[in-house]
C-alpha cells in the first residue's frame, strides 16, 4: 500500500493526506473540476479542504484549492530514501489533467518531459547572469541535454 503524506509546507490539519491521496486515486480522473465537484458533498473526505462560503471564495479559487491539493500530496517511501518527497500525481496534460505517478504514459511523459525542459529554460534565462550560480546553470544546461537524448531515445 501507497503512503501519503502533505509535501513540506502544506499544512492540513483538517484532513489525513493518506485518505486525499486514496481519494484521488479512486477517481476515473484526477481534474481539478472534478475534486471541487466530489468535495462539494458534505460527507466527501476532501469537503473540509474547501472554502465554501461564496461571500468568501467562489469557484476559479477552489480549483485553484483543488489544483494545490492536488500538488500536495507526496508519496513516501522509506525504503527508498532518495524517493522521500516524489509526488504522488503528476501533471500531463495542458488542460491541468493529473494522474498518479506511477500510471504515466510515454504520451503523459512527453508532456512531462517538455514541461520540465521549458522549466529548466526559464530558470536558466532568469537565473544565468547571477554571480554565484553558474555552477548550477552548468549543471541544468547539462539536464536539458539529458531531456533532449532521452527524448532521441523514446522516438
Amino acid at each position: 500500500m501507497k503512503k501519503f503524506e502533505w509535501r513540506t509546507g502544506y499544512i492540513s490539519t483538517k484532513v489525513v493526506a493518506q485518505v486525499v491521496g486514496e481519494f484521488l486515486e479512486s477517481l476515473p480522473e484526477i481534474k481539478p473540476d472534478i475534486v471541487v465537484e466530489k468535495a462539494k458533498e458534505s460527507d466527501n473526505p476532501l469537503h473540509p479542504l474547501f472554502e465554501w462560503n461564496d461571500s468568501i471564495a467562489g469557484h476559479k479559487y477552489r480549483l485553484g484549492q483543488a489544483s494545490e491539493i492536488i500538488r500536495a500530496v507526496v508519496i513516501v517511501e522509506h525504503e527508498k530514501p532518495e524517493f522521500i518527497n516524489q509526488n504522488a500525481f503528476v501533471k500531463v496534460q495542458e488542460v491541468k489533467t493529473y494522474k498518479p505517478i506511477d500510471t504515466i504514459t510515454t504520451d503523459d511523459f512527453e508532456f512531462i518531459r517538455r514541461a520540465a525542459y521549458n522549466e529548466l529554460q526559464s530558470f536558466i534565462r532568469k537565473y544565468s547572469r547571477i554571480k554565484g550560480l553558474e555552477s548550477a546553470v552548468n549543471i541544468l544546461n547539462e539536464a536539458i541535454q539529458l531531456l533532449s537524448t532521452e527524448t532521441q531515445k523514446a522516438s
